[in-house]
């Protein structure tokens, strides 16, 4: 459960990709707002990026939403994947959500599943969640109606609402508080026993005394959030760079066909040459402003090798594997993302896997450069 805050985004988005979804995705992009307007409806998936992110209408789709805030009080007829400083669900969700951020407040029905993250995840009385319930954070607030279990990874966990199966959590403090209604066993691991309202009413309770390393120090909390956020933001880049730019989606998965070999020996070239290249440019007085641009370029094309990666991954599996050949591209980048950021995590061998994604996109990025220069 330590390990819940960091790999949360990675599971649950794993989880996500069973859903299918529209072929196509409606992108907005603004720098201050973008809103879907209340009268507004889109029958399709949805791609939001901006500082104030509204959904006020109705989407008949998937919506994936990044900013530094997102507040939605329209309905969403599919599932929400979102990331920001403040979020807010206040309209229906047919779906599931997904959402991280500082602060994560849910005040309506989720037809699915909610998982979240943050400082302070609210799930507020008079919510109601089909499916089941995992949260991360340092304060979860626990109030509305879950119609099967709930697990929670937390410093402070308060519940007052209805949970229809069991209750599972890790944490510091725990309080089951007055007209709280747990169906099913409750299970937690503390250092401390935790409050039960006399009129609470629970299934079995088991205690499991364990001091919780919860640490409240900056280091703490800026690593954890620093890779949630690490992963959701190369999410973002990726959606928007394959939805501006289809040709990289056609034919970047069709180049780890027909050059399976020679793309990681490219890239493992590259990326011995780059860095040798850019510090002998350093050493000269004309060549100081090319070694300083190339220094700024190659870890974003480092950057957008691993985008390529993750898509082909989740582009070769949906043309292999049946039950994946009718989703969307959107979900198999998803899917491609979560497979290769849960290999390179795999004790001792991750780094292996890590580096051949280096090498297999670094090569990848220089071949397309390459072939476009060629048509051209």
């Amino acid at each position: 459960m330590r390990k819940l805050l960091v790999g949360f985004v990675a599971v649950l988005m794993m989880i996500f990709a069973v859903v299918p979804a529209a072929s196509a995705l409606d992108l907005r992009e603004g720098l201050s707002r973008e809103t879907i307007a209340k009268d507004e409806v889109i029958d399709d998936d949805v791609l939001m990026v901006g500082n104030v992110l509204r959904i006020e209408g109705t989407v008949n789709g998937d919506v994936f939403a990044f900013g530094d805030t997102v507040i939605v009080t329209g309905a969403i007829n599919g599932n929400l994947v979102t990331a920001a400083s403040h979020v807010e669900v206040n309209g229906p969700v047919s779906g599931s959500v997904y959402g991280a951020g500082s602060d994560v407040f849910v005040t309506n029905r989720v037809g699915g599943s909610l998982a979240a993250a943050g400082s302070q995840v609210v799930f507020d009385q008079g919510a109601t969640v089909g499916h089941s319930v995992l949260a991360a954070g340092d304060k979860v607030y626990l109030h509305g109606t879950v119609g099967r279990g709930v697990a929670v990874g937390a410093d402070s966990l308060w519940v007052r609402g209805k949970v229809a199966k069991e209750l599972r959590a890790y944490v510091n403090d725990m309080r089951i508080e007055s007209g709280a209604t747990i169906d099913g066993p409750v299970e937690y691991t503390s250092d401390e026993e935790a409050f039960i309202a006399p009129d609470a009413k629970t299934g079995q309770v088991t205690f499991t005394y364990g001091r919780v390393e919860w640490e409240h120090s900056t280091s703490f909390w800026a690593g954890k959030w620093w890779k949630a956020i690490s992963f959701v933001s190369f999410l973002g880049f990726g959606l928007i760079l394959l939805a501006l730019f289809p040709t990289l989606r056609r034919n970047f998965p069709q180049l780890v066909l027909e050059k399976p070999w020679q793309l990681p020996v490219t890239g493992l070239v590259a990326l011995i040459a780059i860095p040798i290249s850019l510090v002998i440019l350093l050493l000269t007085v004309v060549g100081i402003p090319f070694s300083l641009m190339g220094m700024l370029a190659f870890p974003v094309l480092l950057y957008f090798g691993q985008v390529l990666v993750a898509w082909a991954v989740g582009k070769l599996l949906g043309d292999y594997l049946p039950a994946m050949q009718n989703w969307s591209w959107p979900v198999l980048f998803l899917v491609g993302a979560v497979l290769t950021t849960l290999v390179v995590e795999l004790p001792g061998i991750g780094w292996i896997f890590g580096f051949v994604s280096v090498v297999y996109g670094l090569g990848g990025a220089l071949w397309l450069m390459y072939s476009r220069r060629t048509a051209a």
